[in-house]
């Protein structure tokens, strides 16, 4: 199977998702190989996450889709009241991210654009989308206080 062909369904501790490799032709701007995986929430369509594929892989095992799994360039989710986010970390260079907690953008077209730390010990990609809701409800009572408390 060729690795743009490549799809499945993984389970991780965020949950299940099905993923699939693309690929971004025409696109200037893209990564090195120009192809992207991508992970899509079966039960709500909302809850994604993709990031570049910064190497030529020939094949992904299901254990190298659970490692890419965690640290996600963009994932998308919706809070309880169906409002739609998009978080993604603010270091650009793949380089500056690692598997621990580190700093992160949300952006809503409504509630504006918040700079926030991920909870210690824990990534994007390993949050199920419960905790994340309950952990940007935190974030939006420290937002509340002030930009001093963000």
């Amino acid at each position: 199977m060729e690795l743009e062909d490549a799809q499945g369904i993984i389970e991780t501790r965020s949950g299940t998702w099905e993923w699939k490799v693309t690929v971004r032709r025409g696109w200037p701007k893209s990564v090195v190989t120009g192809k992207r995986l991508r992970f899509k929430d079966p039960v709500n369509e909302v809850n994604r996450m993709s990031l570049e594929l910064e190497m030529e892989i020939e094949d992904l095992s299901e254990e190298a889709v659970r490692r890419l799994s965690l640290l996600p360039l963009k994932r998308r989710f919706e809070d309880n009241s169906g409002a739609v986010w998009i978080a993604h970390p603010v270091e650009d260079d793949p380089a500056l991210r690692d598997e621990s907690a580190g700093r992160i953008s949300l952006h809503n077209l409504v509630r504006g654009t918040w700079n926030v730390d991920l909870p210690v010990g824990r990534t994007l990609g390993d949050m199920k989308n419960e905790e994340l809701v309950a952990w940007l409800e935190g974030a939006a009572t420290e937002a509340a206080k002030g930009p001093a408390a963000i």
